[in-house]
């Protein structure tokens, strides 16, 4: 069902020849998530062929948030199929960049999917200590993942409220400009005539 809706739309963009000359990022989005739905498919062989083109792709233009998630799908793929040194590749390739987007502040999406390959990854070895370790590392980043980006959401939504609230206050200001400009002019004509009576 959504899977396969998802796969027609990502192969749609690929064989449309002006996105492939002219948005490279659509290219590299629908041949990442192409693989990841092989993958879920159970079509791993596939699913690496399109991850392993994402890859290619991406090397004029290394975004290390994306790239990263694509070594993790990779080592993922690679688990399944049972080939550790192919594994121990992607991982050591996932470890540098995520390394590198920890300095950017906004690590956890990624350090979860590492630690949770990584958990798999010493599970499947027997080194359950190891596994217990990274899986807990991968739920503590989860968790940190949800709190920041809820956090950075309040933030944005004070930002809009406070935006709102500024216009709100210029829009009641103006009316009350025209309030009390007529209202001002009228006083004073009466009072201007009240006090020529007096004379």
């Amino acid at each position: 069902g959504n899977l396969d809706s998802a796969a027609y739309y990502h192969r749609q963009i690929l064989s449309y020849p002006e996105s492939r000359e002219q948005d490279y990022i659509n290219l590299d989005i629908a041949l990442s998530n192409l693989g990841r739905i092989e993958l879920e498919k159970g079509n791993t062989d596939a699913g690496i062929a399109m991850l392993e083109a994402a890859l290619e792709n991406l090397k004029d233009r290394w975004d290390i948030s994306f790239t990263s998630g694509v070594y993790i799908s990779l080592g993922e793929a690679y688990l399944k199929k049972g080939d550790r040194e192919t594994v121990n590749r992607h991982l050591g390739e996932a470890r540098t960049l995520v390394g590198r987007l920890c300095q950017t502040g906004k690590p956890y999406k990624r350090l979860q999917a590492l630690y949770a390959l990584e958990s798999s990854y010493y599970a499947r070895t027997g080194r359950y200590d190891l596994a217990t370790v990274y899986r807990d590392s991968a739920l503590f980043a989860n968790t940190m993942y949800e709190q920041t980006e809820g956090r950075h959401n309040i933030l944005q939504g004070e930002k809009q409220l406070l935006h709102a609230d500024g216009r709100l206050r210029n829009y009641q200001l103006s009316r009350q400009k025209n309030v009390i400009v007529p209202g001002l002019s009228v006083f004073c004509l009466f009072y201007t005539s009240g006090a020529a009576d007096s004379l």
